[in-house]
C-alpha cells in the first residue's frame, strides 16, 4: 500500500536475503531506495488520466536550502482518485513525503524525513459466481456482489533518520532509525459458492469487519 512516488528505484537482489537484510528466505530481497534531496533545483510535475474517471497528479520538488548547498530538501506530493469498472467501487489516495539532508561536516551527513499515505476505498471487489458445471451466468462484467456501504481505509505514517560518517580509511558508519505505524479499517460483503443449475441456489453471502493497527520501531 506504500506510495511508489516516494522511491527513486527498486532493487531486487537474488540470493540468501539473510546475508543482506537479517532473517529471511533463500530467494532474495527487495530493497526500496527512497528519493534523496538533490544539490540542484528541480521541479517535476506529472499528470495522468484514464478510464472510469481515473486521475493522478504527482509533484516532486527538490533543491538546496542555503547558499552553501550544505542543507538540501525534497518534497513529493501525490494524489489519485477515480472509479472502477466494478459497480459501487471508487478510490481516493493522497500521499505526502518530505526529506532533509544536512552536511554536519564534510564527512558526516544527517538525513531526516517522514511520509504519510492514505487509501480510502468505497465498495469492495469480488468475483462472479458460476454454475456448478462451470457455465457462465451471463452477468455483466461490471457486476459486483458487494454493497455500496462496504469500504476499505488504510493509513501509513513513517518517520526516519540516518547519520552517516565516512572515515579516512574508506570505512563508513551508518546509524538508521525508523518509526512506522499502519492502521486498517475494512467492512465488506461478498457472494461465494457455485450456483445449482436446477434450483438456482448455492451461493452464500459472507462479510466481515476488520479494525487493526501495527507499530514498528527499528534501529
Amino acid at each position: 500500500q506504500q506510495e511508489m512516488a516516494f522511491y527513486d528505484r527498486v532493487e531486487v537482489m537474488r540470493g540468501a536475503s539473510g546475508l543482506l537484510g537479517g532473517v529471511g528466505d533463500p530467494g532474495g530481497i527487495i530493497n526500496l531506495v527512497r528519493k534523496k534531496p538533490l544539490a540542484q533545483r528541480q521541479i517535476d510535475v506529472s499528470l495522468s488520466a484514464g478510464s472510469w474517471d481515473q486521475r493522478r497528479t504527482e509533484l516532486d520538488v527538490t533543491g538546496p536550502l542555503n547558499a552553501e548547498r550544505s542543507v538540501r530538501g525534497r518534497a513529493v506530493l501525490a494524489y489519485q482518485d477515480g472509479n472502477s469498472y466494478f459497480d459501487h467501487v471508487s478510490l481516493e489516495k493522497p500521499s505526502l513525503y518530505g526529506v532533509l539532508e544536512a552536511d554536519l561536516t564534510p564527512e558526516t551527513l544527517l538525513t531526516v524525513g517522514a511520509s504519510y499515505g492514505k487509501v480510502k476505498q468505497t465498495g469492495d471487489y469480488g468475483g462472479l459466481p458460476r454454475f456448478a458445471d462451470g457455465r457462465d451466468l451471463g452477468l455483466s462484467g461490471k457486476t459486483v456482489f458487494s454493497n455500496d456501504w462496504s469500504y476499505f481505509h488504510y493509513k501509513n505514517q513513517e518517520v526516519f533518520a540516518q547519520l552517516a560518517h565516512r572515515f579516512d580509511n574508506h570505512w563508513q558508519l551508518k546509524l538508521n532509525a525508523t518509526h512506522a505505524q499502519t492502521d486498517q479499517n475494512r467492512l465488506w460483503s461478498s457472494l461465494s459458492g457455485p450456483v445449482n443449475p436446477q434450483t438456482l441456489t448455492g451461493p452464500l453471502w459472507r462479510g466481515g469487519l476488520l479494525d487493526s493497527s501495527n507499530t514498528q520501531d527499528s534501529v
